[in-house]
């Protein structure tokens, strides 16, 4: 699933002529388990756009920061956020105000603060709720777009035609989105590398959603194409 999200930035600090393009998209692993939500934002520059780029979550109780990663107790259910991309992202609390006097934005919630500096940056962010134990997500090493590990699902936001991602474990599981709509795209795996490709040469390619996705699980070594039901689009 993918947003135009421009407009988002027309508030009283940043104005939408800052920005070329921002985009969202989203993919939401749902399980009996933890539920998983990867989500991927892309910011396009204009002239004049600020140095920093940030992302905030809104939560009725104060997280725990550690590192790139923070956690929330929610009654029972724990939710966990990692910023993956970049590496470089620092994550910062903000608490709530008590009046609408004492903030311009009117917001009453405690917040978690993602800040990353650079031109036109690339945030890759993903959340885990549920009421098991959650572990990491990781980062992969990707051409072309990002990725990301959480349990054994790999998710690949692609932004180019063709190109990899070096999952950083082992993987049952993969999303590729990010692709033109209703087009072929061929898919291949080296240990832990996938590659795609939107200009395929074989019989053997597969049929992208009306989305921009493909579902593949590995087995026997190889990519196969599975039923694409159980990603929300």
């Amino acid at each position: 699933m993918e947003f135009a999200l421009r407009g988002a930035y027309a508030s009283y600090y940043y104005v939408p002529s800052y920005y070329a393009n921002v985009r969202r998209s989203l993919v939401w692993w749902k399980s009996a388990a933890n539920d998983e939500l990867l989500v991927f934002d892309r910011i396009d520059d204009a002239a004049g756009a600020p140095a920093e780029k940030r992302w905030q979550l809104h939560f009725p109780a104060r997280p725990s920061v550690s590192g790139a990663a923070a956690t929330v107790g929610l009654g029972a259910t724990t939710v966990r956020v990692d910023a993956l991309v970049p590496g470089s992202t620092a994550l910062s609390l903000r608490a709530p105000v008590t009046t609408a006097e004492d903030s311009q934005e009117d917001v009453y919630t405690h917040r978690l603060v993602g800040t990353a500096s650079g031109p036109s940056p690339r945030f890759l962010v993903a959340l885990q709720a549920g009421e098991g134990a959650i572990a990491a997500a990781r980062a992969g090493t990707a051409n072309g777009g990002s990725c990301a590990l959480v349990g054994s699902r790999l998710t690949v936001f692609t932004e180019a035609p063709e190109g990899t991602c070096a999952a950083p474990g082992e993987f049952v599981d993969v999303v590729v989105t990010g692709l033109p709509p209703q087009a072929r795209a061929s898919l291949t795996l080296a240990g832990r590398v996938v590659a795609w490709s939107t200009s395929p040469a074989s019989a053997s390619s597969i049929a992208v959603s009306e989305a921009g996705h493909v579902r593949v699980q590995v087995r026997g070594g190889a990519l196969a194409e599975v039923t694409r039901d159980a990603v929300v689009r």
